[in-house]
């Protein structure tokens, strides 16, 4: 099964996010694909963003609160230094 691509592209979507994951910004994204547009960026973010939230993290089973505390910090050895209660 082919990637999923941006709409009227042959842009994968996973290049985006690989950008992404290297520091790159989405202008830098965009000017190394000018066939994509910022529109169509906005949109992945906004629906990824939506699914997250709505999909990964159901309010029925992760607060607000401890989905913020999930973005903990390590104490330099890789183990984190407290862990959030999850429900």
């Amino acid at each position: 099964m082919a990637p999923p691509v941006f709409a009227g592209t042959r842009v994968p979507i996973a290049t985006f996010f690989e950008y992404l994951k290297a520091g790159e910004s989405v202008d830098d994204f965009l000017d190394g694909f000018p066939t994509v547009k910022r529109e169509t960026v906005v949109s992945l973010l906004e629906e990824a963003g939506r699914r997250l939230l709505t999909d990964f993290f159901p309010k029925s089973v992760l607060r607000p609160e401890t989905v913020i505390g999930l973005l903990i910090t390590t104490n330099g050895g890789g183990q984190a230094d407290s862990m959030p209660p999850l429900v």
